[in-house]
């Protein structure tokens, strides 16, 4: 009741307001209010500030207002709190409320971003909800660094809410930045809590620093924690939860749960100092259970120590019949309210309901107390109500949709018209009368027709507000409706019992559509809706609509099955691309035949009727087998075991055991195997499931397994005569084990390393099959002899003789070994006594690496005979002879002086002869070498003659003729074979001036000016190619007239 009327007094407040205006400029902002909307200064508050009410909205909302967008933290915080509303820069967003009943005085801090000038502060504007929760003892201080805070504003004694404009007081200051600004309220305890709309700290400029933090707002730290503000959260499991009491006292209230210890109200038992045993069963809600993991702790609170308990203890259960204790308590104090749990004991994951069992402790006036709560770590869990509005417009959903509306009463100023109950939107609402002494009021809503019961899904409710909306309230039907006997034939098939109105709206949607599920639904037809709601608002139930939702066949949605390995079927199921939730959209079916599998979609909640999916026999995939180990336990020696899925016995399996590609064991059950016999060595296990003639993927496993050492065996090496023949080389291998001889292939196989190249070549024997471990021998490769016949020898490019060639001689040969050839300085070398110059050479061939043995052959060099070389000549830049003499094989020189010298001869016309003849040791014969003179840049040589060319000078006639031209003639020259004409404006530019060429001993020059022109011409010859020029005329200068 409290609430209603502090609504209402708010609500009549903010209609009485006078409406003016505020204009900003770029620099700074004034007040402009219309002439007949000022207030006398004699009707004001007297508190000296700004008398008549402005409309402030512009204001607090632009960037003069330094505080809009600041963060802030405050001492404590109401039930009616708005995180971001003292900051937000709006008087429209909620308030900030203090903590209901808060006997200390309380503060709220205002953190800016960037640091602010003292000179540029103006005032404070503060908006106070109404005047129930206004402060009039409070200053305002400002700080620079969050510690020392200094006073620029108190209120006086006359103070009251509707002041809203508080001029700065900047004597007293000593800083001239802030960062900080703190409202220290100071009236001391409020019922309701102080709340504040808004508050704002204007510049005369703009703030050069925009704020952040987004209004952003939390506890001050370093204050003790007052765990009563957490009751009326989500923290409080319990609350707004119903609950029953074995007996009632004479001052009971409905609060046991209400989330409030502020107020004066408390449940009361029996008055009787013997009924110490009483029990409170609370019950959070069908579908409102919580999990057992997030209890932290539990809150009780007494009213004083002579109604106060003692002793009592507390229990959880999820169907209301099992219990588990979760906290014995006795000898409590009665200003205790925390009480720790013990869950060691529990074992449920779940609880829906909650017993307080009270055992001992002062009932002469019963007990009495405020408040009990079940605290949780996290917030409680609410189902997710989605957006309904789609539903409630929609003429297939919605049954109520424009039907006929019964009503208990109408109200007389607003709300008088039930139609709008059921027009499929929340534009307007329908009050019950405001009368005080009314206990009850119902909407009765016709569906026009039968409907059978089973198709109901849910009935929304939307309520105008808190202050009018209905804490408990049932929905019932009936087949007939009789406005005499308005209770007569109705069944009550769904509830809401939210005793605060914050817990009623996690049942409702975005747009305020509180969902009421339906249960225990009558068989028979039903026509009519009742929604009766217990109790009385101060203002009349509120309500702005009814639906009455039917339920969606689920028959059209889309179905996907999937089996797991046990045949469990999982379903994904969407109706028009949602993705359905089951256990709320519906319930599953499953049911096994040796035919197939068949999953049954029962629809629940919103959806009805049900699909049915069939997986045949053939389609359902074999399961693998689980948990595969393999071990090796000894030589030869596996242990294998798997497990089975848990199957149907329709669709059992059998498994195939594979060792490698071997198939081992088949047709086995889930179990343990052991294999003997098993090859030494990796070895992968793979088994295979199989139901009829239908085999799976299988799974497998490697593992290695040990077998019988050979090591310990003894090896035999057959010796043979080997000689290097450029392939490998085997011999006979046996292994024995005392007296048993191992088969080769079977228990072992025989490798070779180096048994190519002469030398030692190893024999390496490897366990294989049911052995493992390896022997070693070696044997002999020796090198082939190139003397014996098995080598092949090719002399035939060997020559008896060579001519000396200023290098070594070489012979080229060749050997084989079958078809391969030997390769020289790998195969052989072959060393030669001196190879150059004449006499007699030794070559000597000797064998290396894989081949040894020596072939000795000679041959002579003679000398190299001049004939037999290539003479070049040349002269250098000096015009010096040079004379090379080569081999012609190689292109070596010889030596000059050493192997030959050479006589030049020159004639008259410059021939050359170069005679050379071959000396010493290397050389012999002569050859004789010529030059033609014309390749001789030595030779004798003319002087040129020259011609000298004669052309006479011309001497020209000019005079001026009619058309602005000159006319030139001369006495023709003999032997000339052309002339040249220049002419110009001044001597002095007849050098540069362009000149014409004429045949002819005449001229004509065009296209004058009335100017004097200077004019000058010569002849030319041209002998050969070349032109010959006589000198220029004398200059004639001529005046053009005409």
């Amino acid at each position: 009741m409290r609430k209603n009327v502090q609504k209402a007094l708010s609500l009549a407040l903010s209609m009485s307001m006078v409406c003016s205006l505020i204009a900003i400029d770029g620099n700074s902002y004034k007040n402009i209010v219309r002439a007949d909307e000022i207030i006398a200064a004699d009707e004001g508050s007297g508190s000296g500030e700004v008398e008549p009410e402005i409309d402030y909205s512009d204001l607090i909302k632009s960037d003069y207002n330094l505080l809009k967008g600041a963060g802030y933290t405050y001492s404590s915080k109401g039930q009616e709190n708005t995180d971001t509303a003292l900051t937000n820069g709006s008087l429209d967003g909620g308030f900030y409320n203090s903590k209901w009943g808060k006997d200390a005085n309380q503060r709220v801090t205002i953190t800016t971003d960037g640091i602010q000038e003292v000179s540029n502060l103006k005032s404070f504007l503060i908006f106070f909800n109404n005047a129930n929760t206004y402060c009039k003892k409070f200053n305002i201080q400002l700080s620079l660094d969050g510690e020392n805070f200094e006073t620029a504003y108190e209120s006086t004694d006359d103070f009251t809410e509707k002041v809203n404009e508080l001029t700065v007081d900047k004597s007293n200051l000593t800083i001239t930045q802030f960062k900080y600004v703190r409202i220290n309220l100071l009236d001391g305890k409020k019922d309701y809590g102080y709340q504040i709309k808004e508050f704002a700290a204007i510049g005369e400029g703009e703030n050069k620093t925009p704020n952040t933090a987004n209004s952003s707002s939390e506890l001050e730290e370093g204050l003790p924690v007052d765990e009563s503000e957490f009751l009326a959260t989500d923290y409080n499991l319990t609350y707004g939860a119903e609950y029953t009491q074995t007996s009632v006292g004479s001052q009971n209230f409905k609060v046991l749960t209400d989330g409030n210890v502020s107020g004066t109200e408390f449940v009361n038992t029996e008055r009787n100092d013997d009924a110490k045993d009483q029990t409170f069963v609370i019950d959070i809600g069908r579908e409102m259970s919580q999990k057992v993991s997030n209890i932290d702790y539990l809150q009780l609170y007494n009213v004083n120590d002579t109604t106060n308990v003692t002793d009592f203890e507390v229990s959880i259960s999820l169907d209301g019949e099992n219990y588990q204790t979760i906290g014995k308590y006795s000898g409590v104090e009665w200003e205790q309210t925390h009480y720790n749990v013990d869950l060691s004991e529990v074992t449920l994951e779940d609880f829906r309901y909650v017993k307080l069992h009270l055992i001992n402790g002062n009932t002469g006036y019963g007990y009495q107390i405020r408040e009990f709560a079940v605290m949780g770590k996290d917030k409680a869990y609410y189902p997710e109500v989605k957006d309904q509005t789609s539903l409630v417009s929609s003429s297939d959903k919605n049954l109520a949709l424009n039907k006929t509306v019964y009503v208990s009463s109408t109200g007389e100023n607003e709300g008088t018209d039930p139609t709008v109950l059921t027009n499929g939107n929340a534009d307007a609402f329908w009050s019950s009368l405001w009368d005080a002494t009314r206990t009850f009021e119902y909407v009765v809503i016709d569906l026009g027709k039968e409907v059978e019961p089973s198709l109901l899904s849910k009935v929304l409710v939307n309520f105008q507000n808190k202050v009018t909306y209905c804490k408990d309230y049932t929905v019932s039907v009936s087949k007939e409706f009789d406005e005499e006997n308005p209770d007569e034939g109705f069944v009550k098939i769904g509830e809401t019992k939210s005793i605060a109105w914050e817990v009623l709206q996690h049942f409702a949607d975005p747009n305020g559509y509180v969902v009421t599920n339906l249960y225990d639904l009558p068989t028979e037809p039903i026509r009519y809706v009742k929604v009766y709601m217990n109790g009385h608002a101060a203002y009349g139930f509120q309500i702005k609509e009814i639906a009455v939702i039917q339920k969606t066949d689920i028959t059209d949605a889309t179905v996907d099955v999937t089996l797991d390995d046990e045949l469990k079927a999982t379903v994904s199921a969407k109706y028009s691309g949602t993705e359905l939730v089951e256990g709320t959209d519906y319930t599953v079916e499953q049911t096994t035949t040796a035919e197939g599998i068949e999953v049954k979609l029962n629809g629940i909640g919103d959806f009805g009727g049900s699909v049915t999916k069939t997986i045949k026999a053939e389609d359902i995939a074999v399961s693998e087998a689980k948990n595969l180990t393999v071990e090796a336990i000894e030589a030869n020696t596996l242990k294998v075991s798997f497990e089975g899925s848990n199957l149907p016995k329709e669709f059992a399996q059998v498994y195939d055991i594979y060792v490698g590609d071997k198939l081992v064991a088949e047709n086995k059950e889930p179990g343990e195997y052991t294999f003997d016999k098993i090859n030494a060595g990796n070895v992968t296990v793979k088994v295979v499931a199989k139901r009829g003639e239908v085999s799976s993927e299988g799974v497998s496993q490697e593992t290695k397994i040990s077998g019988i050492d050979i090591s310990k065996f003894e090896l035999f090496i057959g010796e043979i005569g080997h000689i290097y023949n450029g392939k490998e080389q085997t011999v006979p291998v046996t292994v024995k084990n005392g007296d048993e001889q191992l088969e080769e292939g079977t228990a072992y196989e025989v490798k070779y390393e180096d048994n190519v190249n002469a030398g030692t070549a190893k024999v390496i024997v490897n366990g294989i099959g049911l052995y493992e471990g390896k022997l070693e021998g070696e044997f002999t490769i020796a090198q082939a002899n190139i003397e014996d016949d098995i080598i092949k020898k090719d002399f035939s490019n060997l020559a008896e003789s060579y001519e000396y060639k200023v290098a070594d001689i070489q012979p080229q040969i060749k050997m084989s070994q079958g078809d391969v050839y030997l390769s020289a300085m790998k195969d052989y070398e072959i060393v030669y006594s001196d190879n150059m110059n004449p006499g007699t050479v030794t070559m000597t061939i000797k064998g290396i690496g894989n081949y040894t043995g020596t072939i000795e052959k000679t041959f002579v060099i003679t000398k190299r005979k001049l004939a037999n070389t290539t003479i070049k000549t040349s002269f250098d830049a000096n015009k010096q002879l040079n004379v090379l003499v080569q081999v012609p094989d190689n292109g070596r020189a010889l030596t000059k002086d050493k192997d030959y010298k050479y006589t030049v001869a020159t004639d008259a016309t410059g021939n050359i002869t170069i005679t050379i003849t071959g000396i010493g040791e290397n050389c012999e014969g002569t050859v004789v070498k010529t030059i033609a003179a014309k390749d001789n840049p030595n030779r004798p040589t003319q002087k040129p003659t020259t011609t000298k060319v004669k052309v006479a000078k011309v001497s020209p006639k000019a005079k001026n003729v009619k058309g602005k031209k000159i006319k030139l003639s001369w006495k023709k020259i003999k032997g000339v074979k052309g002339y040249q004409v220049r002419y110009a404006l001044s001597k002095g530019k007849l050098k540069k001036a362009k000149i014409k060429a004429c045949k002819k001993n005449s001229y004509v020059i065009k296209k004058l000016k009335n100017k004097k022109y200077f004019v000058q011409v010569r002849a030319y010859k041209v002998v050969g190619k070349k032109k010959y020029y006589g000198a220029w005329s004398k200059v004639k200068s001529v005046k053009v007239k005409k």
